[in-house]
């Protein structure tokens, strides 16, 4: 980029000594800031005098962005953090500000008391089709002194592309150039990272990469393409809100202990806290409070012990069947006088109720009478819900 920065100073120094104006459209990123503190250092030694070299920069945001940018200084370039450590901005911008070189406003229509021609306008959109470099297009397309210079990394040349943008906005006489200024990694600085940083796994095309892909190379072929890679990820500390901490019911599965929680996770400098969830709001608030209050079961059913469960209450007619593994069910075990079955398929289990009396030892006319009462058969369904739960945690 360092080479695409220098085109655009050269063009804006010698479009200003025409007594032309420059149109730069950008947006607010690093290349952008790069852009105006090589413009406020190497115009006036391009022989730019100080009344041509003035640069509005337009943007709802332009303020916030520069004030930002003081505070992280940490990224910087060397050369502008050996700055920080002075008594002076690590950027130029604020010396540019003071000296009326640079005036940053949030519309066109700011620059009533302070603009000025020839001059340096840095707006968006650079897709040409919105924001106030639209005005500026319009007010000085027909002059061929001023230029219009894109920067943008899509725009790679002065073809058909870059007049594929200014279509709308012809006939257009100003000087059109293209440098863009592309902040991403070509193949030989990437390599050139690679041999500085030494890491464990590389996820690139292999083309890239010196030597042929290695043990540590994953070959991304490009767009559409998929990559594989497992990372271990640490555990983290959380904290744990103290309103939120007097809400729990905490539990004990084996040797862990476990608590149902609705919560928020948050992370403040570093420091991640889980906070009580608001209440649910909205049409669907109710089924969302309804889902909240269920409980999650944990634990592992077996034959033997569903079947030792049921003979403490009583239940004498226990069978256990061979499941069908083939289906994914494991076992099965029925209560005839439950009228129940239970059919255990790995880690989950499936319970039928009111199929099975037909099978029931008992065929009497009176006790098929009375399987059929739905307050009884309700009864014995919650007879061996509540075996099972007797052998789970719920949380």
């Amino acid at each position: 980029a360092a080479g695409g920065i220098q085109d655009v100073v050269h063009g804006v120094g010698q479009t200003l000594l025409r007594g032309g104006n420059v149109l730069l459209p950008v947006t607010l990123c690093g290349s952008t800031l790069d852009l105006i503190y090589e413009l406020g250092t190497q115009l006036p030694q391009l022989g730019v005098a100080t009344n041509q070299s003035t640069i509005y920069l337009i943007s709802p945001i332009a303020n916030n962005v520069l004030g930002y940018c003081e505070i992280m200084a940490e990224w910087l370039h060397q050369a502008r953090l050996a700055r920080v450590y002075q008594p002076e901005s690590p950027f130029i911008h604020n010396d540019l500000i003071a000296s009326g070189r640079l005036h940053v406003v949030t519309d066109v229509h700011a620059l009533a008391t302070s603009y000025k021609e020839p001059c340096t306008v840095m707006a968006g959109h650079p897709s040409l089709r919105f924001g106030p470099v639209l005005h500026f297009l319009k007010r000085w397309s027909s002059r061929p002194d001023n230029a219009l210079i894109m920067t943008d990394p899509d725009c790679n040349r002065i073809g058909n592309e870059a007049w594929h943008w200014l279509r709308p906005h012809h006939p257009i006489q100003m000087r059109v150039m293209c440098a863009p200024l592309d902040a991403r990694l070509s193949a030989p600085l990437t390599q050139n990272l690679l041999q500085h940083t030494n890491p464990d796994t590389i996820i690139a095309p292999a083309a890239w990469l010196p030597g042929g892909e290695g043990s540590n190379v994953l070959n991304y072929a490009g767009c559409l393409s998929t990559v594989a890679h497992a990372i271990q990820v640490p555990f983290l500390p959380v904290n744990i809100d103290v309103e939120l901490a007097a809400q729990l019911s905490v539990r004990g599965i084996a040797s862990t202990n476990a608590a149902l929680l609705s919560c928020h996770l948050t992370d403040r400098d570093g420091k991640m806290t889980l906070i009580p969830a608001p209440p649910p709001q909205g049409p669907h608030a109710a089924k969302q409070k309804l889902a909240q209050s269920e409980h999650v079961v944990f634990g592992t059913l077996t034959a033997s012990a569903l079947v030792a469960a049921l003979l403490r209450r009583g239940v004498l007619d226990c069978q256990v069947l061979a499941g069908d593994r083939s289906k994914g069910v494991i076992s099965t075990v029925r209560a005839a006088s439950l009228n129940a079955e239970v059919r255990l398929e790995g880690e989950r289990c499936v319970v039928r109720t009111g199929s099975f009396k037909a099978k029931a030892d008992a065929s009497s006319s009176s006790s098929s009478a009375a399987a059929d009462d739905p307050h009884e058969a309700t009864a014995k369904a919650q007879i061996m819900h509540e075996v099972i739960l007797e052998l789970l945690v719920q949380v």
